[in-house]
C-alpha cells in the first residue's frame, strides 16, 4: 500500500511539475504575442532561454534543496553529529543525501523538449557550442549549490532559519527572464548578487552562438570562487558546531 501511495504521489507530483514548466512555456507566448524581440531576444530564443531555466531550477530541487533544507533539523536531532563520525565528505553527504524523484522526471521532460524545440526550429549549433554550453550549465549549477549551501551553512548558529529555500527558488525564477532586462538595482540585485545570469542568460547564450563559447570559462572561475568560499565558511561553522557540543 505504501508503495502504491508512493508511485501515486511521484505521479501527480510530476505531472504538477510538467504543467508548471509548461506554464512559464506559454508565459512567454503571451508576452511575444505583439512584439518581435525583447532585449534582443526573439520568441524563440526566449523559450529556449526558458526550457534550460526550467532545467536548471529542475535539477537543483532534485539533488539540492531536499537535502540542505535537511539541514536544520539535522543539527536539532543531533544527527549531524553521526555523519562527521563517518569517514566521507560530510558536505557532500548532506548535499545529496535526499531527492525529490518528481524532479527527476520534470528534468527528462524538458531535455528532450529542448532536443525536439532545437530541432523543429532549425538552430545551428556547433558541437563545441554544445561542450561549451554544458560545461558553463554546470558551473551555474555549482554557483547556485555554493551559494546555497553557504547560506544554509548560517543554520549552525540560526537553527530553525531555513525556510527560505521557496524564497531562494522563486528569486531564481528571474532567470526565465534575459539578463539584459535589467537595469540598474534590479541588474545589481538579480544579475550579480544572485547571480542568475549563470543559470539560464549565459549558457544559452552560447549553444545558440550569441557570444563565444570561451565565455563558458567565466563561470568556471565564478563557480571555482563560490565552491571555495562554501567549503572554507563551512569548516569553519564545523568549528562552532564542535565548540558548541562539546
Amino acid at each position: 500500500m505504501g508503495e502504491m501511495e508512493f508511485r501515486f504521489n511521484l505521479l501527480i507530483w510530476s505531472v504538477i511539475n510538467v504543467f508548471w514548466s509548461a506554464s512559464f512555456i506559454l508565459m512567454i507566448n503571451l508576452i511575444y504575442a505583439n512584439v518581435n524581440s525583447i532585449a534582443g531576444w526573439d520568441k524563440t530564443q526566449a523559450t529556449v532561454l526558458v526550457i534550460i531555466q526550467n532545467i536548471f531550477v529542475g535539477i537543483i530541487w532534485f539533488f539540492v534543496i531536499p537535502s540542505l533544507r535537511d539541514l536544520s533539523h539535522k543539527i536539532r536531532k543531533g544527527e549531524l553529529d553521526f555523519i562527521l563520525t563517518k569517514p566521507v565528505d560530510a558536505s557532500f553527504v548532506l548535499s545529496v543525501h535526499k531527492q525529490e524523484f518528481d524532479s527527476y522526471v520534470r528534468v527528462v521532460t524538458l531535455i528532450v523538449a529542448l532536443c525536439l524545440y532545437l530541432a523543429r526550429n532549425s538552430f545551428s549549433i556547433s558541437p563545441l557550442s554544445i561542450v561549451a554550453f554544458a560545461v558553463a550549465f554546470v558551473s551555474g549549477l555549482v554557483i547556485i549549490y555554493s551559494l546555497f549551501f553557504l547560506l544554509t551553512t548560517t543554520n549552525f548558529w540560526f537553527i530553525g532559519i531555513f525556510n527560505f529555500d521557496h524564497l531562494f527558488m522563486n528569486a531564481m525564477d528571474i532567470a526565465t527572464f534575459p539578463s539584459q532586462m535589467f537595469s540598474g538595482a534590479t541588474k545589481l540585485i538579480f544579475v550579480y548578487l544572485i547571480p542568475t545570469l549563470f543559470i539560464a542568460t549565459l549558457p544559452t547564450q552560447i549553444l545558440l552562438g550569441q557570444i563565444s563559447p570561451v565565455a563558458a570559462l567565466i563561470p568556471v572561475a565564478v563557480a571555482v570562487v563560490f565552491y571555495y568560499l562554501s567549503q572554507k565558511f563551512w569548516n569553519f561553522a564545523l568549528r562552532h558546531y564542535s565548540s558548541a557540543s562539546s
